[in-house]
């Protein structure tokens, strides 16, 4: 009698971890795949998708989230535009992308200002807009992402007939070898990156001369919101809350960037 009480008590307990593994398989199922676009490399600048999706969060509000890195060649708007991607992150270049019809909706800004600024060499002497007529200028021609750059050259006279613009090679060795003269990049790793190459650089930053908005915003399309309403309420949710988690653990979500994500930028 007591074998058999047993042998019917086994019994139970392999048909609950049965069931509650067919529930685990159905809930993994149920969550709804989404590609998230980034507008640059894997780093710390995403650190806040990065964590939503580590810490689960993305799965709580039962999406499953692909995180696709910068393709140079391809306008990561246009992306999202066109359905490869469901997100996106841009800059205030997507505000003319709206104007001119794009059918795109921000759903929230990342970061108080755009950190999109140019570089010169200190033994350049371009310390402004206003020395860099007839000069070689490196920033990303694809899609709008140049558009603090050109707006503060258009501020000081500059149009594009006024100087060269180069094709972004996504390398400072550009300018520390004179390749060109002025070259675009980001306040919050390029000045970090010159000074362990040993180069003293000038910073000219559009916010000093009238030009500044929001830098990363998230967006989506029209034709996300309409065929699947409430996701991106969903997406934006998870994501605040691993911006949240990234701000109060920056070591941790640095290991995951570096460990899942294979950051090329060193660990420093």
């Amino acid at each position: 009698m007591i074998k058999k009480s047993f042998l019917l008590l086994i019994a139970a307990f392999c048909l609950l971890c049965s069931s509650l593994s067919w529930a685990d398989d159905a809930a993994v199922k149920t969550l709804e795949p989404v590609k998230l676009q980034l507008k640059w490399f894997h780093q710390f600048q995403f650190a806040g998708y990065y964590a939503a999706e580590a810490q689960g969060y993305f799965a709580e509000e039962g999406l499953a989230v692909e995180i696709r890195e910068r393709d140079p060649n391809q306008d990561y708007l246009q992306q999202v535009v066109t359905g490869q991607a469901d997100y996106g992150i841009g800059d205030s270049g997507i505000i003319a992308h709206y104007a001119n019809g794009d059918p795109i909706v921000a759903l929230a800004a990342i970061f108080q200002h755009d950190a999109l600024v140019l570089f010169s060499k200190q033994s350049s002497g371009i310390i402004s807009p206003y020395e860099m007529a007839g000069k070689r200028i490196m920033y990303d021609v694809t899609g709008e992402n140049n558009a603090p750059i050109r707006a503060m050259l258009a501020e000081a006279g500059l149009n594009e007939n006024l100087y060269s613009s180069v094709a972004e090679s996504f390398s400072t060795e550009e300018l520390i070898q004179d390749k060109v003269d002025i070259f675009a990049g980001y306040l919050t790793d390029r000045p970090f990156e010159f000074q362990e190459k040993g180069v003293k650089v000038n910073i000219v930053n559009p916010q000093n001369y009238g030009i500044d908005f929001y830098g990363d915003l998230l967006f989506t399309s029209r034709a996300e919101l309409t065929q699947h309403p409430g996701r991106a309420e969903r997406f934006r949710r998870a994501s605040l809350k691993g911006w949240q988690y990234a701000l109060d653990h920056p070591e941790d979500t640095i290991q995951i960037i570096r460990d899942k994500y294979h950051s090329k930028l060193n660990l420093e």
